[in-house]
């Protein structure tokens, strides 16, 4: 359940940029004002799934938790 929610997550929040990441270099559209934007709102995405990613582990892993608190 944790692997399928964690690659869920991934193609939602992070496959968009590297697919905006490509077709930028394919085109000249990286100097717009538009394309700035969206690289702004998709890093952000970025950034959203790599904290999901942990407090995902934490809610739905028993181990995770466990070994959590044994580091803290």
């Amino acid at each position: 359940l944790t692997l399928v929610a964690i690659v869920v997550l991934f193609f939602i929040l992070v496959a968009p940029s590297e697919v905006t990441l490509q077709i930028s270099h394919l085109t000249s559209s990286q100097d717009t004002p538009l394309y700035r934007n969206i690289e702004a709102v998709l890093n952000l995405m970025q950034s959203i799934n790599f904290s999901v990613n942990f407090i995902l582990y934490c809610i739905i892993s028993p181990y995770f938790r466990k070994t959590l608190k044994y580091m803290m």
